[in-house]
């Protein structure tokens, strides 16, 4: 019997540990490609194997007249399931989809919430009839809730490993997809892989020119509305006596036209009184007259004048009579 050659033996191991960790080495190195997800500048690095396409692919590219995708089907991916992603492995057994609706849960950012919420979204989510396992996934970026998921169609079951994670109000999931045939574990590393590589632009601090350039700008906005102010201000005032003499005088000239109507409302009215009055002792003087012609003549048959006894001149009794009258007339109007 021979008998094995130790060294030989050792030799050969070597090698094919060398041969491994080099395949490893060209399995992790993978190339990648980096794209941005929508606009919230969040980017992730998928491998070139996956072929990705985005909203703005045109009908007549490569991409659908090789028969890889279908345009149709692909326009639908992008409207019905909101993806911003959507590809293909080469030989077409997988489907890869980043897909960002509005988060309705009022969530901003599923990292920072606290692990009350974040145990509370896990539950709902594993209540759903198709999910078969799920927990929470933390990157070095963002935290996720992975998912593994089996669904019954007519065409037969899809298998799909999904990582969702919530940013900025949008709900993100990142998901790869095999139909009738359970996912891979080389497979279910690319789509870990894309979930490692999810990166959130970092705020980038204000430099000491910008802070000062905007201290600069918002002086200058401060003095120019002030300046705004003053002026308003001071128009105003100006305006404010101008019209106070105005309304004075108006109501001067106004008073003054209301005195010349009341004096000559008063005059009119005076006119008639005046003649009523002259008309009173005018009609007054007639009667006095009238009735002294009555008591000389009822004096004259009965006490004062008797014929046979007096011979008295009428007349001259008459005119006495009314200039009696006449002066009793003029002291009544005097005291008037």
């Amino acid at each position: 019997m021979r008998l094995i050659n130790i060294k030989n033996i050792s030799i050969i191991s070597f090698i094919v540990a060398v041969m491994i960790c080099f395949c490893n080495v060209a399995f992790a190195e993978e190339a990648v490609s980096t794209y941005e997800i929508s606009d919230l500048s969040i980017t992730v690095d998928i491998p070139e194997s996956i072929t990705v396409l985005t909203p703005k692919v045109k009908e007549n590219e490569e991409f659908f007249k090789n028969g890889m995708f279908d345009y149709i089907q692909t326009m639908s991916k992008f409207r019905d399931n909101n993806d911003v992603l959507y590809g293909k492995d080469w030989r077409g057994s997988v489907e890869f989809e980043i897909s960002v609706i509005p988060n309705e849960d009022k969530i901003n950012n599923l990292t920072t919430v606290s692990a009350q919420k974040q145990e509370k979204l896990l539950d709902e989510m594993s209540k759903q009839n198709d999910v078969m396992n799920i927990s929470l996934y933390s990157t070095e970026n963002a935290l996720f809730i992975e998912s593994s998921k089996s669904v019954t169609m007519i065409q037969g079951i899809t298998f799909s490993k999904e990582y969702f994670t919530v940013y900025d109000n949008k709900n993100i999931t990142i998901k790869l997809s095999s139909y009738n045939t359970s996912l891979t574990s080389e497979q279910l590393a690319i789509v870990k892989n894309v979930a490692d590589s999810f990166r959130i632009p970092e705020k980038k601090p204000l430099v000491l020119s910008e802070v000062i350039s905007k201290s600069e700008v918002f002086l200058f906005v401060t003095l120019i509305a002030s300046f705004v102010v003053i002026v308003i201000y001071k128009i105003k005032s100006a305006k404010e006596p101008k019209e106070k003499k105005t309304n004075s005088a108006e109501q001067s000239s106004i008073k003054k036209e209301n005195d010349k109507q009341n004096i000559a409302d008063e005059k009119i009215n005076s006119e008639p009184q005046q003649a009523q009055i002259s008309e009173n002792s005018e009609n007054s003087q007639i009667s006095e007259k009238q009735s002294a012609e009555e008591d000389i003549k009822s004096s004259d048959s009965d006490e004062f004048f008797e014929e046979e006894h007096y011979d008295i001149d009428l007349e001259a009794a008459i005119a006495n009579f009314e200039e009696h009258t006449e002066r009793k007339s003029r002291n009544t109007r005097k005291k008037k």
